[in-house]
This record gives structure tokens, C-alpha cells and sequence, in this order.
């Protein structure tokens, strides 16, 4: 089917090509031939992702790229479930000088640069679950998001960079060493998102000031005591600016059951929106909630695992909080049954 629909196809303006489903070594060949295809055409957005039944049969991406020609319309790429190495990376770079949006979803099998003083990339997305270096000069970039591991990450060149998501793995890994990656950047950047494991990261707040910032978001998928809130204080009060703040929890309790015990204080808590006038006025309004959580906490005893009805019990005494507040802070929770 798929080969008589190409084989039919007359016009030369492609808006999107897309190949996604599981792929075998015998099904190898006919993606090759398809890419063939592409090559040949003017597409505008190509996506690429072949998932395999097992981790040692994945796709590599070099394998089918072949006699690749230059692709002088494609504005958009994805290559998901690969491996992928830098050589293919720099390939295309060179291949689609109007390349806008990179999403890179694979196995990075080498170092990794997305650099050139002629980029037109705006938007670079890079998920890998391999430690190699990513390396990235781009004078037109706009938005990122990327892994951040010590001493692996490299930025420079980027001066219209304004928007950035870090995903923070390393247990090690610690604010200082994301401000040092990202030197160049800290003082422009207006939207920040910090997906965290582990709490650490904050232990010895963050050493530089952000002064444009008006958004911040923290994606916490570790486990956090009752003083959850409280040392984020520091990365706050970097940013003077700021307009927005948002802790959003993920874990594991979003499938528990009734049947589980759960952990104090933030039980089901799923994001906690503080929005005010600058920083200062939302630490204050971040203090007001801890501050309270602390004294309900001194009146009514709980252990350290809550049940379900205890649960609730805090549940509606955080919504109570809220109430007072309601203009500038809002609370979003999972579903609880």
C-alpha cells in the first residue's frame, strides 16, 4: 500500500512525510527505499520513529539514511526510537538549511553538536538516555530542551535564546553546575523549566540572578518531605522579575490505590500555581502556605504514612488555604477515589 501510494504521488511539494510503527530486519529495506522517496521530494516535516521489540534490534539511523541529498525545504524533524550519533545529526544540519525545529527522542550513540554560525533552528529538542556531550551554537535559537549532565552540556552562541527545559537525572547534579552550562544564557532567559529527581539540586540554592525570568516551573519526580517548598526560596528570589511560579509533583502515587499508605504532607498534590506581581510577593505567598501547612500539622498529629481519610483531611485544608488566597495561588490534585 505504501509503495503504490508513493509511487503515485505526482506533485512535488510534500507538506509532511511521517513513517512510525515497529520495524523488523526485514522491514529495514522498504524504509530505505521510502526515505528515497523523501529525498526526491520537497517536504516540509519529516518524522522518523521505528519502534523494535527489544533494545538490541533498534533501528540505526545510518544505516538508512544512504545517498541522502540536500532537503533545501524541510522545516521540521523528529527521529524517534534510533540510535542515533552525531555524524547523523550534522548530516542533516547541512542537508536542510531551513531546518527550524529539531526533536531528537533516540539512543545518542556519540557527541552531539548542533552548532553553525548559519543555523536557522529556532527550536532544538534533544531527549537521550546515554551520556554523551551535547554541544550547542545556534545564533537563532529560541527555545530548548535537554538533558543536563555534569561537565555535558555546552552552550554558546545563542543570544535569542529566551526559553529553556532542563531534565535533571544525576543525583549529583547540583544548581551550580546548570548555571555554569547555561552561563551564557542566565540572564536572558524568560521561561525556565527544571524537571528534577532529586531535591538536591537546590540544597545550596542557585548562585547566579536571572533577571528577565517571568516564568518558572519545577517538575519534581522525586519524593518530598513537608519542607518541599521552602528551597526553591533561593531560585526565586534570583529571579526579581518573576511573575509566574509552578511545582508540579510527579510520582508514583498517581496510580495508587485505596488499599496504599501515603506519604505527608502533599498528598495527590499534582501542581501548586503562585502567581503575584514580582518575586518577592510570591515567596510571600509560597511562605503563607508553608507557614499554615506547619501549624495544621502541630494540631492535628499524623504519622509519617497517612491513610486515605487523612489524606483528605489535608486535601481540604490546603483548598482552605487556597480560598483566602485565591486570586494568586491555585491548586490542582489527581484523582483521588
Amino acid at each position: 500500500m505504501v509503495n503504490s501510494a508513493i509511487e503515485s504521488h505526482q506533485a512535488l511539494c510534500l507538506k509532511k512525510f511521517s513513517m512510525s510503527f515497529y520495524v523488523n530486519e526485514s522491514g529495514k529495506s522498504a524504509v530505505a527505499k521510502w526515505l528515497e522517496f523523501v529525498w526526491s521530494t520537497q517536504v516540509e516535516c519529516l518524522i522518523l520513529s521505528f519502534r523494535c521489540s527489544r533494545p538490541r534490534s533498534m533501528v540505526v539511523l545510518k544505516e538508512l539514511l544512504g545517498e541522502m541529498r540536500p532537503m533545501n525545504y524541510l522545516k521540521k524533524l523528529f527521529l524517534g526510537t534510533m540510535r542515533v550519533s552525531g555524524e547523523d545529526i550534522s548530516l542533516f544540519l547541512r542537508n536542510c538549511p531551513l531546518l527550524m525545529e529539531l526533536d531528537i527522542r533516540s539512543v545518542l550513540t556519540s557527541d552531539v553538536h548542533v552548532c553553525g554560525a548559519t543555523l536557522e533552528l529556532k527550536k532544538l529538542r534533544i531527549r537521550c538516555r546515554t551520556e554523551t556531550s551535547i554541544k550547542i551554537s545556534a545564533p537563532n535559537l529560541i527555545s530548548v530542551m535537554v538533558d543536563a549532565n555534569r561537565r555535558k552540556l555546552f552552550l554558546e552562541n545563542v543570544p535569542k535564546l529566551v526559553s529553556a527545559v532542563f531534565r535533571i537525572q544525576s543525583p549529583k547534579y547540583r544548581a551550580k553546575h546548570l548555571a555554569s552550562a547555561a552561563s551564557c544564557i542566565i540572564s536572558q532567559l524568560q521561561t525556565l523549566t527544571l524537571n528534577l529527581f532529586y531535591p538536591e539540586f537546590l540544597a545550596n540554592g542557585f548562585p547566579h540572578q536571572m533577571p528577565n525570568l517571568k516564568e518558572l516551573t519545577l517538575i519534581d519526580k522525586g519524593v518530598y518531605e513537608h519542607g518541599c517548598l521552602l528551597p526553591v526560596k533561593a531560585l526565586i528570589s534570583a529571579s526579581p522579575r518573576l511573575q509566574k511560579f509552578t511545582f508540579t509533583f510527579l510520582d508514583k502515587f498517581e496510580d495508587a490505590t485505596s488499599h496504599e499508605r501515603f506519604r505527608c504532607p502533599h498528598q495527590h498534590l499534582k501542581d501548586l500555581k503562585f502567581q503575584g506581581f514580582h518575586a518577592r510577593h510570591i515567596i510571600q505567598l509560597l511562605t503563607y502556605i508553608s507557614d499554615n501547612c506547619d501549624e495544621f500539622h502541630k494540631i492535628n498529629t499524623c504519622s509519617p504514612l497517612m491513610g486515605k481519610a487523612e489524606v483528605q483531611v489535608h486535601r481540604h485544608h490546603l483548598k482552605q488555604l487556597q480560598a483566602q488566597l485565591s486570586q494568586h495561588i491555585q491548586l490542582n490534585f489527581l484523582n483521588f477515589t
